[in-house]
């Protein structure tokens, strides 16, 4: 495998686990239903009141009648909507393609599996992100899709990967979690395409606006081959979507043009409609 490729595979496994939690993905060819995005449960009551009525005797003697006090009824919630469903194939349609891309770039196929932790550490503070980093795919996952993309002789390296959540809350979730076991921590030990293991710096940087609440960090290596190395994961919440990047050595203006593209085209193609930012 060439060097290139080594980082592609890197890229595509570093995607793979780097969002969290043990992966429960249905296989491709099940339907899963998800709650949809933004129900929101009302709630609704109904009284019923009588009237009094005053009723007049010829006798000059009047008597009124009238009923008790109304007794509202038990507000009760509506049953849940139906869930919207999403499949693999839908998720794979929905990933960026060579028309899509810079002249010049490609899209990469059979690059092989990674395996094996990715990274490592002592340190407490980095712990729950070591665990993350190190997990199968994002916690609740239902199905999943990615793609390698390879910018040429001078451009970087990108994994793409979308994965159904089910709900906007789960999607959110997992950014959340990635985005707190970040905190504190500021070095782990990662495994390098060669097999080799350096100790990279770990920094939170700028988000692309893209989805809501997007979240982006990044590792830089230092010292060894690998000296300045840096890899970007990013990752946005698209309603019940969860777009993540991998991006290994990328221009800030090649992260931002192809997360933004690849919004585009998650909310196009998986009619998610409205703003998801």
């Amino acid at each position: 495998m060439t060097f290139r490729g080594a980082l592609l595979t890197a890229a595509l496994l570093s995607t793979a686990v780097a969002v969290g939690g043990c992966n429960t993905a249905t296989p491709a060819s099940t339907s899963v239903p998800s709650v949809p995005s933004g129900a929101v449960s009302t709630m609704t009551s109904a009284g019923s009141s009588t009237t009094t009525q005053a009723t007049t005797t010829s006798a000059a003697t009047s008597s009124s009648t009238s009923t008790g006090p109304a007794t509202p009824t038990t507000p009760t919630s509506p049953a849940a909507a139906a869930p919207q469903r999403r499949e693999k194939a839908a998720l794979a349609g929905a990933l960026l393609v060579l028309d899509d891309l810079p002249t010049g770039w490609s899209i990469e196929k059979g690059t092989g599996g990674g395996g094996g932790q990715l990274s490592s550490t002592t340190d407490a503070a980095c712990a729950d992100l070591n665990d993350l980093l190190n997990a199968d795919g994002p916690k609740g996952s239902l199905v999943d899709a990615s793609v390698g993309i390879d910018g040429g002789q001078d451009g970087p390296l990108v994994s793409e990967r979308l994965d159904a959540m089910g709900t906007s809350a789960a999607a959110t979730a997992v950014v959340g979690s990635l985005r707190d076991a970040a905190e504190g921590c500021r070095q782990l030990t990662v495994r390098l395409p060669d097999g080799t293991r350096a100790r990279m710096r770990l920094s939170e940087v700028r988000a692309p606006q893209v989805g809501k609440g997007a979240f982006a960090l990044r590792l830089t290596a230092s010292g060894g081959d690998y000296d300045g190395l840096e890899i970007t994961f990013l990752y946005a919440p698209l309603r019940d979507v969860l777009l993540s990047f991998t991006f290994f050595d990328a221009y800030p203006e090649e992260l931002e043009g192809l997360s933004k593209d690849a919004e585009a085209k998650v909310v196009e193609k998986l009619k998610l409609g409205g703003q998801t930012t």
